[in-house]
């Protein structure tokens, strides 16, 4: 299936690795896929992806804040934020390369900031192309 298919991508890549199926963020899937990027910026020719999170946290270190991003589909949700800013640099930017103008996703726990609550993430550019080629094949499907 699809959603096999994009759990194995993830994994080879280092994502979702404990989850052995995507069951439990199907319909979170669905939901990430009708999401709002909270913030879009560029700076010196990079382009960034931030979104504002309240969780309450035990802590906010980058231990909590990982577990956290796993434990709420965040890492998904900046994946696809990042393959739609991907495909919209793509047609918007001349010239545009992965490599030298996506710097990344930040996930800005608030009630951890300013001592913490950064949690930051810049996916490979193989796993964008890769999932930007999965979805491509699934146009009007179901992942």
């Amino acid at each position: 299936t699809r959603s096999d298919a994009l759990l194995a991508l993830l994994q080879a890549h280092g994502y979702l690795a404990d989850r052995a199926q995507l069951a439990r963020a199907a319909a979170t899937l669905r939901g990430l896929l009708t999401g709002i990027i909270d913030l879009v910026f560029e700076h010196a020719g990079r382009y960034w992806i931030v979104d504002y999170k309240t969780n309450r946290l035990p802590a906010y270190d980058a231990a909590a804040l990982a577990a956290a991003v796993r434990a709420d589909d965040y890492d998904l949700q900046y994946l696809l934020y990042t393959l739609a800013l991907h495909r919209w640099l793509g047609v918007t930017l001349a010239g545009y390369d992965y490599d030298r103008h996506i710097g990344g996703a930040y996930y800005l726990f608030v009630r951890g900031l300013p001592a913490g609550g950064v949690y930051a993430d810049r996916p490979p550019r193989a796993l964008i192309e890769a999932l930007d080629a999965l979805f491509d094949g699934a146009a009007g499907e179901a992942a």
